[in-house]
């Protein structure tokens, strides 16, 4: 028998006898602080789960506002059966600004057992392009029905209501990232009662949920204990795509005023007027305005128009600055795993197809410079050649894959690997890329690699899940028993990294700011994972100074 089948058929075999008994019918209840809640008692192919749904963590006391952990007590059984409403974004039916809920997933606990010897939890923040999504986008049934630890999944504000900034005081900016941190605050208040570990909490997510989740370990107002370590998936925010100083965040707040009808708005500062006039106007009217291109364009983001922003309390500065300004604090070491997919930029930018290096110079540029907005010929042109060195005119596939690589290398590979190389200064960093193309989608349509969202597919057990059902809106295709394998043993790997941060065989990611292209050792995950060096290092340290996230900056020019 294969290795792989024999490994697949020995890990059902110890999952069904931890926990595929039989059970009662009866939803659990927990008994909380605050009150009881009731939850569902399911199961997927016999595996059996419990979830608690649409528990409100936090209160937002007025629109802008940094939100507050919920402690509001109730009478009788709280129904914790669906899902929460979604925070305000298109389309806006059915979503609400009080939208601050999250989601337990459990395995069916011995309640004894768990006072002694309680559960690690994954808290997941779930990718939103700042401006969509919500916590029930990526359900952990699969998960806790195979893994003894508990994952919480949450909403937070996005769009205007979560990144918009216009003072210190009325619109901080970052409300979506203290929506992260009061989320961790309720984990660690009340995850006790259903069985969690509250000093044992994994900090987690992916694309937007992974880049807000990068900033935590450098933020200098919050409790680094309120998690213990960061697994995060496709996304860092050192960029002018992914946050941005608050000059730019103002400018866009101010644009948004004028069309939502809160204008006119002056030079300088925000007044008292527009503030208010920001803060009670229709939710929908926002919602309508706050993405218009003419919006985006003032920053470098072309696909969100509200992001983190820096020069503010939570983020007073760029996080690379941060780390190396903290450098010798007393915050906690850390291990993190930092993922990113080979082709993070298809789903976003697959209809580019140049069919001559002219075509190429152009795309590339257009892109290039909407982030860099001062970005010069003489710039671009290194950059241009080592990608374009040897397509040439005609060869389509070539020169698509030579722009692929151009812009998923300046948008997501160097700014994680970058973040990675500062961060190990401190902390325990395993970096790795994931490679595995789903049978569901094959080469064919993926012709450079897996895309941005194909990793979460597999880390939450979507090929395990009865039917097969379609997780995405790409492809047609079921998925096949490699798929189904291969998701079992990602499973497995969290798990295990959630529970004790083990990673098997895994190198750890070293980095000399004085020999910066010395080529690190990462992990490719594939259907058979492999350690190598990466060879992006080189080209990636000349796009760090190109778009100021230094990786060999000398830290005595920043403290």
């Amino acid at each position: 028998m294969d290795s792989n089948c024999l490994y697949f058929v020995q890990f059902c075999l110890v999952i069904s006898l931890a926990i595929g008994q039989s059970f009662g019918n009866d939803n659990p209840i927990v008994t909380t602080k605050l009150g009881q809640i009731q939850g569902n008692l399911k199961n997927i192919s016999d595996q059996y789960y419990e979830e608690f749904l649409g528990v409100q963590y936090g209160r937002i006391p007025k629109r802008f506002q940094y939100s507050k952990v919920n402690s509001d007590h109730w009478m009788g059984i709280l129904k914790a059966d669906t899902y929460g409403p979604k925070c305000t974004q298109l389309p806006i039916e059915g979503t609400s600004e009080d939208c601050l809920f999250l989601n337990i997933w459990r395995p069916v606990v011995n309640e004894s057992i768990t006072k002694i010897s309680p559960l690690p939890v994954l808290l997941w923040v779930h990718g939103s392009g700042y401006r969509e999504g919500s916590g029930s986008d990526n359900p952990g049934d699969v998960i806790t029905s195979l893994g003894s630890i508990i994952v919480v999944t949450i909403n937070y504000r996005l769009g205007a209501f979560g990144f918009a900034f216009g003072d210190t005081d009325h619109i901080q900016g970052n409300q979506g990232i203290s929506d992260v941190i009061t989320a961790l605050k309720w984990t660690r208040e009340n995850i006790g009662y259903f069985g969690g570990d509250p000093e044992q909490v994994t900090l987690s997510g992916h694309s937007a949920g992974s880049m807000i989740s990068s900033t935590f370990p450098v933020l200098p107002t919050i409790d680094h204990s309120l998690y213990s370590q960061l697994f995060i998936l496709s996304g860092v925010s050192v960029h002018p795509m992914f946050i941005e100083n608050t000059t730019i965040a103002i400018d866009k707040t101010k644009l948004l005023a004028e069309k939502v009808g809160c204008g006119p708005v002056p030079e300088g500062p925000l007044t008292k007027r527009v503030v208010r006039c920001l803060q009670t106007v229709n939710a929908s009217i926002i919602i309508e305005k706050n993405q218009d291109e003419d919006i985006k364009a003032i920053g470098g983001a072309e696909h969100c128009a509200f992001i983190p922003v820096y020069g503010t309390p939570l983020i007073p500065k760029p996080l690379i600055d941060l780390f190396w300004s903290s450098f010798n604090s007393t915050s906690q070491k850390i291990k993190i795993v930092d993922g990113i997919s080979k082709d993070e930029t298809a789903a976003f930018w697959g209809y580019l197809k140049p069919k001559t290096r002219a075509e190429g110079w152009s795309m590339a540029w257009d892109h290039l410079s909407y982030i860099k907005k001062d970005l010069t010929e003489t710039e671009m042109k290194p950059f241009y050649d080592f990608y374009f060195k040897d397509p040439v005119d005609g060869d389509d596939r070539s020169l698509r894959t030579a722009l692929t690589n151009f812009m998923n290398d300046y948008s997501f590979r160097c700014t994680s690997l970058a973040l990675s190389e500062i961060y190990s200064n401190r902390h325990s960093i395993h970096f790795t890329e994931f490679d595995y193309i789903l049978d569901k989608y094959g080469p064919e349509a993926r012709p450079d690699g897996p895309w941005h969202v194909d990793s979460v597919e597999l880390f939450f057990g979507n090929p395990l899940r009865p039917n097969n059902p379609n997780f995405q809106f790409f492809g047609t295709r079921s998925y096949s028993v490699r798929d189904e394998m291969t998701s079992m043993r990602l499973i497995e790997l969290m798990v295990g990294f959630v529970t004790n941060g083990t990673l098997v065989d895994w190198p750890e990611l070293h980095f000399d700011r004085l020999k910066p292209k010395v080529e690190p050792r990462i992990r490719e995950i594939n259907y058979q994972d492999t350690n190598v060096n990466y060879e992006k290092q080189s080209i990636c340290v000349e796009w760090s100074k190109l778009l100021g996230f230094d990786v060999t900056i000398d830290l005595k020019s920043i403290n």
